[in-house]
């Protein structure tokens, strides 16, 4: 029975060094991606919104699991996810961002707030556009 596809994401900034990158997966093993397969990735500083430029799919060497990959636009640092009501920070592969296992609960939840709040403002500005004038009927 096949193992069931995993899902992952890669911080595109380092896939400008131009050598190949080894996605980790779950068994332990790594499954290869090249920039030369990777069209449209770029860098940008690091935080604010997370763009994804690229999906591609490769295979772990060891377990032959299908891993699906979401590259990222540069270096976002964590990712806010949610997963049946309950949050936490990702850490897309190839960061530059210390390991969330290496951060304190407070530096966890103070990331968190600031995510959210950013959030927010987007929001706002979305929704602030002008509306749409009526033309009248002559």
């Amino acid at each position: 029975m096949p193992n069931k596809p995993l899902y992952t994401m890669v911080a595109g900034g380092v896939l400008e060094l131009d050598a190949e990158f080894n996605v980790k997966c779950n068994c332990g093993g790594d499954a290869p991606i090249r920039p030369t397969k990777i069209h449209g990735y770029g860098y940008s500083k690091k935080g604010g919104a997370m763009k994804v430029v690229d999906k591609l799919e490769t295979k772990c060497r060891k377990c032959n699991t299908t891993i699906n990959v979401l590259v990222v636009e540069g270096d976002p640092g964590y990712v806010l996810t949610s997963n049946g009501g309950m949050e936490s920070l990702f850490l897309p592969q190839g960061s530059t961002s210390l390991p969330v296992a290496q951060l304190s609960q407070q530096e966890r939840m103070d990331i968190v707030k600031t995510m959210k709040e950013e959030l927010k403002e987007q929001m706002k500005k979305q929704n602030k556009k002008p509306p749409k004038k009526k033309r009248k009927k002559k």
